[in-house]
Formats: C-alpha cells, structure tokens, sequence
C-alpha cells in the first residue's frame, strides 16, 4: 500500500485544468490519475522516468495523461486537433511509432507513449529521451489497460468543454484574447510548454521585480506578449492556430483568429484622432496604425501632434486594438533617435511587411553573397574573424548596387583582402576548433552566425571539420533552439551521405519525422523572420 504522501491530490489535478473550482467529474479523473500514477511508480517501469522527473512531476505527468482521457471523453478536441493537424502537414497521425492500428478520435497505445515522450523532453532541456522505448512501450500498455476499462462508462466533462468554446458573433478582442490564454496557458496538452514557461517567466519577474509598484504591469504586459508571440513545440504554431484548429470547421470565428496578424509593442508618434480612431505612427518603420477607441479610453491626453506614447497595439477582426499597457515617456529630444537606433524595434512589425518585396530583397543580397564568397551559401572562419568578414560583405554588397561588373571584381578583391580571411588555412591546435564559427546566408531571413558547430559540416573546404567532433557539432546543431533550421536542412540536404550519424542509430531516426522535431526543437525559429525592415518613407521616394 502507498503512503499518503505518495497519492496525487486534486491541486496537482486543477493545475492542467483552465478552471479553478471543481467540476462534478473532477473526483472521477483524479481516482484515474491514481492509478496511472501507480503504474508510473511501479519498479522497473519507472527507472527512467525518474532520471528525468522528480515525485511532484511524475505526479503532474499522471494528470497529465488522464487529462488526455478526459479529453477524448469529453469531446473538448484539443488532442484531436493535434493529430488531424499532424496528419495534414505529414499524412499520418503521429511520428515515430507504427500505425497500422490507430483510430483517430479514440484512445490509442501510441497516443500514451507520444505523449510521455513529449511531456519527459519537454520538461528536461538536458537530456534527450528516445522514442522508442521500452520502457515507455510497457508502461502505455499497463495505462491503456487502465483507460479501456473506462471507456464506455466514463463521464464528460461539461464544464471543461465549455472553456474551449465561443460563439461565433464575439466581437471583442480581449474575450478572443482569454481564449487564446486558456489554450497556451489552462491546457494539459500545452502545461509542459508554454504553460510552464509562461510560470517560469513570471517567477523571474517575481525575484527581479518583487518589490517593485509596478509588478502588476510588469506581468500584465509579459503576459500580454507571450499570448501574441510564443510558439508551441509541437507543430511550432502560435495560439492564435490552435484557437482557429480548435474551433475549425464547426465556427465561423475559426477565421478571425487564423487572420489576426500579431501584436505591435513599442514607442508611437501621436498624428490625429476623429470620433472612431486615433492614428499613430511607429518609430523606425514609420508605418502607421489606427488604433480603435472602443479599446482605449484615454485618447484625451493625445492632443499634441508627435507627442510620443508607448503602447501596445493587437490585430482583431481588422482593427489594431490596444493590448497591455501603455505610458505617454517624458518628452525628451533623445527618445526618438535612441529608438531609431534600435534594429529590433524596426523588425518588430516585420511581419506587416510586403512579403514579395522582401523576397526579392533577400534573394537579390543572397546572390551577392554567394558571388562574394566564392560561390558558396556558407564560409568557414576563426570567430574573432566574424565581424570582418560581415564588414566587408555589407560594403561589398551596398557598393555592388551601383557598379559595373570590372569595378565589381575590384571592390569584391578589396573587400575580401581587408576581411583578413585565411580560409583555406588548416588549424594547429585543438583551441582553434573550440573557436571556429560560420556565416550562413538564410535566403528566407538573411544572415546567420554559429559557432562551435563547423565539425557538422564535411564540406572540403571547411578546414574546420573533424570527424571526432562531428557527432557533438551534430547534436548541437540540431538540439539547440538558437540554430535555425534554415541551416539545419542546408546542411542534412548537403552532407548527409558523408554523416555517420545519419546512417544508423538515432541519427538515422531522426530523418524519418526530421521536419516535426525542427518544429519541436526550434519552435520559435522554425518560421524565418526577415532581418530587415522596409521603412514606409523610403517606399515613399520611389
């Protein structure tokens, strides 16, 4: 018999639930998650999960799977929506696993083992749990047992399906927003990932902040932004997808929240307001916003013209509405130029721009670069040596628009001499390879720097590579959040035939569902964001 301290109670239960006092069900799941527990516990079956999770997290992962019961039950359709989404973009259900027998819609052996899967890498950053396992394969045969006793005579959960609807004439943003809050934040299937960072980023402000009077806005306006801009690992899609998936095909409103275009935060010149919106322009981009009054009740202390505020601005239904906080600064001559100055402030309405504008940009400066660095996308280098080689590139390339091809092979001489580059010079020491980088031109975002990882790339005119390293430099590249998988699938579709690692074991494996887990593992990369902006005074002059 467990001891008491060994039982999962109902906290551990509501803290995947996106409500807060109970529901008539509550009790039934919580006995289900007991047991499903108990199985977690069991010994051999819980050697490896517990080199991963500690007795409070295998208690949450118990939840968190009777959660997926519940929600088959219940018909709420959050892990429905992941599977048909799934299915869509790769014409089957899940990775890794043979599914030959698989049922959509109802409880499945795979189900139970994807989801362990994805609960044990998603809480651990350090270690990476196979998928295959056989451990995982016993324990989701015992818990399938379980939840096939249940099927027929569980009951639904009618208060939790009511969290995952809204009617379809709902015209306020912020009703639209809590919705998209529930999903990223309130749901087990997102609990592990977004729910947890959004935990660990508040509890970040809590040890900054914690005395300060302004917590409260602090965590407002974080919220308010990771609602608008967090990818979820699996399928790396925002909320705002989930929220149309979820509610797709059955509601109209499935379509407002696939449209909404993002959330704007940053410093505004006040231009003009009539009785229906204030207008306002954004520093550097200069584009401008009508910012909807329904959704702003101070538009009295805008009455002079450029007068500066800082706000945060959503889409909804094709309006911009204001979304966190906002403050009118001091007026301060130096406010405005130390903005302009700041790149990320440009590149955060990047998503607004004229995609086939910027297409064509990235694609006109990818073919200088390539005639700038021998033909080739990526260049091999000592990392002190990064910055010249990006130096002499950009002069090359702003210099290139404007001459004639004998002035090019000068200026492209010129420039690769002062980059001070010897390519093509073998390393001595072990340190050398320790310190080695890359500069790799992304032609859907521009480009790219890494370091530490030349040993992936066999390519014979890196200098940098070695065969010891290569299986780390592998790992590195594609387990790290911060490599884009721009240069993850540059490499694989170059030197995969010259990779081991690609040939047998997991390396091998990972090829089978390669683009799912840059999805997983890059979830906030996976989607290329052009480092450029467009401004709309410059569109002005031509």
């Amino acid at each position: 018999m467990k001891k008491e301290t060994e039982r999962v109670y109902i906290d551990y239960w509501l803290e995947l639930k996106p409500y807060d006092t109970h529901s008539n069900t509550d009790l039934y799941f919580l006995r289900l998650s007991n047991k499903v527990y108990a199985i977690l516990s069991e010994k051999p079956n819980s050697l490896n999960i517990e080199t991963f999770l500690d007795t409070d997290e295998i208690k949450i992962l118990s939840c968190f799977i009777t959660s997926y019961f519940e929600d088959l039950i219940s018909e709420t359709e959050i892990w429905n929506t992941f599977v048909r989404s799934h299915h869509e973009l790769y014409g089957k259900y899940l990775p890794f696993y043979n599914l030959d027998e698989y049922y959509p819609t109802e409880i499945n052996h795979q189900d139970i083992q994807f989801l362990i899967w994805y609960f044990l890498n998603t809480r651990e950053n350090d270690d990476y749990f196979q998928s295959l396992n056989n451990s995982t394969f016993a324990i989701a045969t015992d818990i399938m047992a379980v939840f096939e006793q249940e099927w027929e005579t569980a009951p639904a959960n009618n208060k939790l399906k009511s969290c995952y609807e809204i009617g379809d004439n709902e015209t306020e943003y912020y009703t639209a927003r809590e919705f998209i809050s529930t999903i990223l934040f309130r749901t087990y299937l997102f609990y592990p990932d977004t729910g947890f960072e959004l935990q660990e980023q508040e509890q970040e402000l809590l040890a900054e902040k914690g005395v300060d009077p302004n917590l409260m806005h602090y965590l407002n306006s974080n919220h308010d932004k990771t609602v608008h801009n967090v990818y979820t690992r699996l399928l790396s899609l925002k909320g705002k997808d989930w929220a149309s998936k979820i509610l797709a095909p059955k509601a109209p409103i499935s379509k407002d929240f696939a449209n909404i275009k993002g959330r704007v935060d940053g410093l505004f010149n006040y231009k003009e307001q009539d009785k229906k919106d204030i207008l306002l322009e954004h520093f550097p981009s200069n584009k401008s916003f009508k910012l909807t009054k329904k959704s702003f009740d101070d538009s009295h202390l805008l009455q002079q013209i450029d007068r500066v505020i800082h706000i945060g601005l959503a889409s909804w239904r094709d309006e911009w509405w204001f979304s966190g906080n906002y403050f009118l600064p001091a007026v301060d001559g130096n406010l405005a130029s130390h903005e302009v100055a700041k790149l990320s402030s440009a590149t955060d309405v990047a998503f607004l721009e004229d995609n086939e504008r910027v297409t064509a940009f990235l694609l006109a400066q990818f073919k200088v670069f390539k005639e700038f660095n021998n033909g080739q996308q990526i260049v091999f280098l000592p990392t002190k040596k990064v910055n010249d080689f990006i130096r002499s590139f950009i002069e090359y390339h702003n210099s290139n628009l404007s001459m004639t091809e004998r002035k090019r092979v000068k200026a492209k001489q010129k420039a690769q001499a002062s980059a001070a580059l010897s390519l093509f010079d073998s390393p001595q020491v072990q340190s050398d390879f320790e310190d080695s980088a890359l500069v790799f031109f992304n032609p859907e975002r521009g480009i790219e720097v890494a370091t530490n990882i030349n040993s992936a790339f066999p390519a014979q005119y890196n200098p940098y590579f070695s065969a010891d390293l290569s299986d780390e430099h592998l790992n590195k590249m594609l387990f790290n959040e911060n490599i884009s998988p721009g240069l993850c699938q540059y490499c694989i579709e170059n030197h995969k035939s010259q990779l081991p690692f690609f040939k047998e074991g997991e390396g091998k494996f990972y090829l089978q569902d390669l683009d799912f887990l840059l999805r997983y593992w890059k979830k906030n990369k996976y989607h290329p964001k052009p480092i450029i902006s467009i401004s709309e005074k410059v569109r002005s002059k031509h």
